[in-house]
């Protein structure tokens, strides 16, 4: 069955720790990982912060990725948002508000074409409201496809949350004990429904980067024929 390499990077809008905006660190981190979908927060459109560049286009056209944004600000203009670049074709893509701000909480969904199956691609910052991890776990276990949500630095409560209906977390494997100890900077989280088999798990630790990429990849594991109850998921957010 098909395989999917998936990589989650809270990106801080391209900021690294040398005070330096570079997406392009972010685009070779992605190629590093060989990525065929990224899910990435807390990334800029047209913000004055990032010199009003557009990062998912950038990211889009420096990966040769299809890119998707979501705006996490109130009226859904200019600002910080969400983003899923992916390698498959895209077949739909839509966001939801889990919360209303401020901080504005929001659940990015897109469709993509893998090996012949419909796969679901959910991407979030969950923060650490339980109302917001309920919201969330609702959605996924209405969900019929093959389907994966990354997300920012998850708290252990929402990882319970996700487990509790049947969905695995990408544990990166235990680090030899002759490694420098782990840092505490907040790292990415991948999370896969039933569907999928994880193959390996791998967390990024570049030095400039302020929170810690993962990248996991599963195959398919069950048909992928299963399509979404009607009125599975909530109303569609605007598009883009």
């Amino acid at each position: 069955m098909g395989e999917l390499t998936v990589i989650s990077f809270d990106m801080t809008h391209g900021l690294g720790t040398d005070g330096t905006i570079a997406v392009e660190r972010v685009a070779h981190l992605v190629a590093e990982a060989g990525a065929d979908l990224a899910g990435l927060q807390e990334i800029d459109r047209f913000w004055p912060r990032s010199y009003f560049e557009n990062q998912a286009a950038v990211l889009g056209r420096l990966l040769g990725m299809h890119h998707l944004f979501a705006p996490i600000t109130p009226l859904g203009g200019p600002g910080r948002g969400l983003a899923i670049l992916s390698r498959h074709p895209v077949l739909h893509h839509t966001w939801h508000r889990t919360a209303e701000g401020p901080p504005c909480f929001v659940l990015q969904r897109a469709a993509i074409g893998c090996a012949g199956a419909r796969v679901t691609c959910l991407n979030t910052n969950p923060g650490n409201s339980p109302a917001v991890w309920r919201k969330i776990q609702g959605i996924c276990r209405d969900l019929h496809t093959p389907a994966l949500l990354t997300g920012g630095a998850a708290a252990e409560g929402f990882a319970e949350v996700m487990r509790a209906i049947g969905w695995r977390p990408a544990v990166p494997d235990e680090e030899p004990v002759r490694r420098p100890l782990r840092d505490a900077r907040p790292q990415g989280a991948v999370f896969f429904s039933p569907h999928w088999r994880m193959q390996r798990v791998r967390l990024f630790r570049p030095a400039w980067a302020v929170t810690r990429p993962l990248a996991a990849t599963a195959a398919l594991a069950s048909p992928a024929g299963a399509t979404p109850k009607p009125g599975a998921f909530p109303a569609a957010g605007p598009r883009p």
